[in-house]
Parts: C-alpha cells; structure tokens; sequence
C-alpha cells in the first residue's frame, strides 16, 4: 500500500503553479489540466464562477462552482476546490469587478 500512496505523491514533484487573473469581461480559460493534481484557489475578494469543460458566465447552469472571494487579498480565505482527475479546460469570470485564483497542477 505504501507504495500505492508514493506514487500518488510523486506527481507533486512537479506541481506548477500560476495566477490567472480574472474579470468580468471576457472568461479566462486554463487549458490542459493535469490529472494527478489540481486545485484552484480564489485569492482575491471577489467571487468567481469557474466551469470546467466550456466557457463559464455568471448566469445560472454557465458554471460549475462559485468560489467565495476572501475578506482580503491573498489572506488565503478564498474558497478552494480540488478537482483532481479533470484533465481539460477550466474557465473563470467574475460577475463585476477583478480578482485572482491560482491553479496549482502536476
């Protein structure tokens, strides 16, 4: 079993990380996926709709989560999801305003 559970840490050896920004107009999308390992974390104060698989909006039935925005920038209270095993694209939009999520993945 350990070595089950190694090799399932092992994708973090190569874990990257990047900060996408976020508005209201047009979606940002993030492309690719890793399988092994994939969490997004909203690090700013507004709130963000994120779809995976097609492009997000705000209106109901265009995202898949909502994460909460934190009470300040990078306070690391933002709303985060795991989606790990999600290979394809990931969109995020904001219904006003800017904020910023980090996707990490390996």
């Amino acid at each position: 079993i350990m070595s089950v559970q190694n090799e399932r840490f092992k994708s973090f050896e190569t874990v990257t990380q990047s900060t996408v920004a976020v508005s209201s107009s047009p979606a940002q999308d993030v492309t690719n996926c890793k399988p092994y390992h994939c969490t997004v974390q909203n690090i700013g104060t507004q709130s963000v709709y994120m779809r995976v698989g097609a492009t997000a909006a705000t209106t109901s039935g265009n995202y898949t989560y909502i994460l909460a925005g934190g009470a300040n920038n990078n306070d690391g209270t933002g709303a985060m999801i795991d989606i790990s095993g999600y290979t394809g694209t990931i969109s995020f939009i904001t219904a006003s305003g800017t904020s910023n999520v980090v996707v990490s993945q390996g």
